[in-house]
């Protein structure tokens, strides 16, 4: 018969194998109830992820980057994709453009998927492998030089490109030349072509000769242009080569400040002024103005010549040619669309019947200055007064300027000499 401890030890060996077992118990019920609940779950789910969906709705990808098309440009030491539609179509349509107008030769190196150094010939190497990708398929062509050559997917020909041609096609694949601006479009007085970012204006030159890029552009159109390197003259300018227009838009969406310091320098037609006050005995008298840029040897001071007949306007032509810049110009820009022989196109015999004309020759240090004839005031004594007001940007340059200004008053107007002429100087300080 067992005592007293040996009892109470069973006792507590029992209680302690119960409490074991109900552990092991509680752990099993933690572990397979949400098993259970997830095999439930799967049984319910899985028949329908098995349907397939019906024959005529289309199936739809769950790539969340997927892209229907992009370019990719491989160099020695460059590798880029881009996978925005802008540089996709620029870089379509100037292939496109390139080969329709391209005199096309058989290339023995047609369908080519790799570029390598021994298998592309003589003339051709793989300068840069240019690949298009669409929902077609691939398109790859080798640049080299002058030299385009169709690979793979192409018509697997030869092309031999104009330097502007292979200059077009570099601005948009090559890293160091490939420049981009978005900004709003507008077109200038002259016809120029004027970029609008935030309050800086830049010049757009076309010159690509592929594309008419501003035909179907708009005042106030916001656009993406494909540009050369921007030159830090006054104002600033760069050769464009393709436009995009992104959205529609109106001379509105250009800051006021930007058009009215515009239409102070005369790039637009609308220049806003305060007139001189006609003192006694003066009134004001109508006149046009033609302004020509030419250098200036230095002297920053102005001097005003009285022209009555051809012979005396071509007289100061000879005398002065050899100091100033008077010879035709057939470059467009934003100073002049004219050179001063040009200019003097407009002044004949018949003109010079009952008007004048007036020559000035202004000065500057600066060449981002430019000159305004505000207004004219004639006085009961023949005394002439022109009123001209300097323009100056908030940011200028350090180059030296000189301008010629033909002056024009109506008919009828007549002074004795230079000396009974006035020249009243102002300075407008565009912001």
């Amino acid at each position: 018969m067992k005592n007293f401890e040996e009892r109470k030890a069973e006792i507590f060996r029992r209680s302690e194998e119960r409490r074991y077992a109900a552990k092991v118990r509680n752990r099993l019920l933690l572990f397979c109830v949400p098993l259970a609940l997830c095999l439930t779950t799967a049984v319910i789910i899985t028949p329908s992820l098995q349907q397939t969906p019906p024959k005529n709705e289309p199936t739809t990808t769950t790539a969340p980057n997927a892209v229907r098309q992009y370019v990719e440009v491989l160099a020695e030491s460059y590798y880029q994709k881009y996978t925005d539609l802008q540089t996709y179509t620029a870089v379509a349509d100037t292939l496109n453009t390139i080969i329709s107008n391209a005199k096309a030769e058989n290339a023995p190196q047609a369908n080519k998927t790799s570029p390598s150094a021994n298998d592309a010939g003589a003339d051709i190497g793989p300068e840069y492998t240019i690949t298009l990708t669409d929902e077609h398929g691939v398109s790859t062509y080798w640049l080299s030089g002058n030299s385009l050559l169709g690979c793979e997917g192409t018509d697997g020909l030869c092309y031999e490109l104009s330097d502007n041609e292979a200059t077009t096609l570099r601005i948009m694949i090559g890293s160091e030349q490939r420049h981009r601006s978005v900004g709003r479009y507008l077109k200038a007085t002259n016809g120029a072509h004027l970029l609008v970012i935030n309050h800086s204006v830049t010049v757009l030159d076309d010159v690509s000769n592929l594309f008419t890029p501003f035909d179907d552009i708009q005042t106030g159109d916001k656009i993406l242009v494909f540009h050369d390197e921007v030159n830090e003259t006054y104002p600033a300018s760069t050769d464009a080569y393709y436009v995009i227009r992104l959205e529609m838009g109106k001379i509105s969406d250009i800051p006021d400040k930007v058009i009215a310091n515009l239409s102070q320098l005369g790039w637009l037609n609308d220049v806003s002024y305060t007139p001189l006050k006609p003192g006694e005995g003066e009134h004001r008298i109508p006149f046009e103005v033609q302004y020509v840029r030419t250098h200036s040897p230095g002297d920053v001071s102005h001097a005003i010549t009285v022209i009555r007949s051809v012979e005396e306007l071509y007289a100061y032509y000879g005398e002065y040619k050899a100091v100033f810049d008077l010879e035709r110009r057939s470059e467009v820009s934003l100073d002049s669309t004219i050179g001063f022989l040009d200019a003097c196109d407009k002044y004949d015999d018949t003109y010079f019947e009952d008007r004048i004309l007036l020559l000035l020759r202004i000065g500057t240090g600066s060449g981002s200055h430019r000159f305004r004839i505000t207004d004219m005031l004639i006085a009961e004594n023949g005394t002439l007064t022109v009123d001209v007001a300097t323009l100056v940007p908030e940011v200028g340059t350090c180059d030296m300027a000189g301008w010629h200004i033909f002056i024009e008053p109506e008919t009828d107007i007549n002074v004795t000499d230079e000396e009974h002429i006035q020249i009243n100087r102002t300075t407008v300080h565009l912001e």
